[in-house]
């Protein structure tokens, strides 16, 4: 049968493409921001602390899937300290 899952199970992590598409609706004003998957509200927290700059935590409480949004893009581009 299907597995039922408890509320406070570990989210599954977006994939790379949905990480993507929650960045361009977080880099959009006046856009609400779905879950890629299941395109309920999505909760969003800004990550405090100097080494979290520019990060957000994203999770969908209906379909249990979350994960960190880096407003920076990753690459070579980026001066690293």
């Amino acid at each position: 049968g299907p597995v039922m899952r408890g509320k406070f199970d570990t989210p599954i992590t977006f994939s790379r493409a949905e990480v993507g598409v929650i960045r361009e609706l977080l880099n959009t004003p006046d856009k609400p921001i779905l879950c890629p998957k299941c395109k309920s509200s999505l909760t969003v927290k800004k990550v405090d602390g100097e080494h979290f700059a520019g990060q957000f935590h994203v999770n969908c409480q209906v379909c249990n899937r979350g994960g960190f949004i880096s407003m920076q893009p990753r690459g070579g581009s980026v001066a690293t300290n």
